[in-house]
């Protein structure tokens, strides 16, 4: 049933088959670790918004809007509708992956969640956060969500 989605391994290689899927001719940073203070390679990406985790406060918002503190973050999702690049940092270095739909149609479902504003969000229009969480069916036939991805955020009244 995953025909229609990509998960890989956030490395050199595969992010190299990203940008020649995209047709896109830009430059692709010297490591994965120096991904995350290039927050204009991921508007080329075609990505729109941005969920940052900070040690001390979560960011959240349009690429534009948001700042990025390399010594503070412990994951960043850059996504629009359909994909998603994932960043997580550790003791042991920068690791991530690399979401993309290209048009599954029926094994996702649509939800909205709300979002809490605090004293640190970065932005504070935005109150929703369309995700798709994906199904896929296990040995015993049995539905299971198996992977949750951040859409889009959104302003509502």
């Amino acid at each position: 049933m995953k025909t229609n989605i990509v998960i890989k391994e956030l490395n050199e290689v595969n992010l190299k088959e990203y940008i020649k899927y995209k047709n896109l001719n830009i430059p692709i940073p010297q490591n994965i670790s120096s991904l995350l203070a290039e927050k204009g390679f991921y508007k080329k990406l075609g990505m729109e918004y941005a969920i940052i985790y900070n040690y001390d406060f979560v960011a959240y918002g349009n690429l534009n809007e948001l700042s990025i503190d390399l010594d503070n973050i412990t994951e960043a999702r850059f996504f629009n509708e359909d994909e998603e690049i994932v960043i997580r940092t550790d003791n042991k270095g920068v690791k991530g992956s690399l979401f993309i739909d290209k048009g599954e149609k029926n094994y996702f479902i649509e939800e909205k969640f709300y979002l809490r504003s605090n004293k640190a969000a970065v932005n504070k229009n935005y109150n929703t956060l369309k995700v798709k969480k994906y199904i896929d069916l296990d040995e015993d036939n049995q539905a299971y969500v198996f992977y949750l991805k951040p859409c889009k955020l959104i302003r509502e009244a």
